[in-house]
């Protein structure tokens, strides 16, 4: 009596370990899925870049750089009274390709958008690298940023034979 009794015993072990593995399967693929859907959604980010001409003249500041209008009033860049728009660049970055912005006051600024990350409840942030070469095509800047989605970074650039200073604002966003 005790063998007809562990038969069916065994026989429910093994359909309920067959049981798990496959649920345990479809979990695993479920969150393969979820992740390969949410990295999709953020393949490429739309970057807008602005060259601004900075002096310490007074003249006030660009109406299309009101955005970031907070920033350009606090130190370093208090130092400068007078903020124009010499130069404006739309572009889209795909992720993980380096995109190359020729820049009006010459040089190139590279831009590479390298992944994305979300925290519950805020902003996605983005990781951004940036390559900035000068006229003669000399590196001047490699970094790479952390920065929420939309939000503005300012980059210093040479400064010009007039005495005035180069900046670039620098704004990348995704959906």
């Amino acid at each position: 009596m005790s063998k007809t009794m562990q038969t069916p015993l065994r026989i429910s072990k093994r359909r309920s370990s067959s049981n798990v593995r496959w649920v345990l399967s479809a979990l695993v693929l479920c969150v393969a899925v979820a992740g390969f859907g949410s990295s999709a959604m953020a393949d490429e980010a739309n970057c807008t870049v602005f060259e601004i001409k900075a002096t310490s003249g007074d003249g006030g500041i660009d109406a299309e750089l009101k955005p970031i209008t907070k920033k350009l009033k606090k130190p370093p860049f208090s130092a400068w009274k007078t903020f124009k728009v010499v130069g404006k660049h739309d572009v889209k970055a795909p992720q993980k390709k380096a995109v190359s912005i020729s820049l009006d006051g010459g040089g190139k600024l590279g831009l590479l958008y390298k992944e994305r990350s979300d925290a519950k409840g805020s902003k996605p942030r983005l990781r951004v690298g940036l390559t900035l070469d000068n006229k003669a095509g000399k590196r001047k800047a490699d970094i790479t940023l952390k920065v929420d989605s939309g939000d503005y970074t300012l980059v210093g650039q040479d400064a010009d034979k007039d005495g005035s200073s180069r900046l670039l604002a620098i704004r990348c966003a995704i959906k």
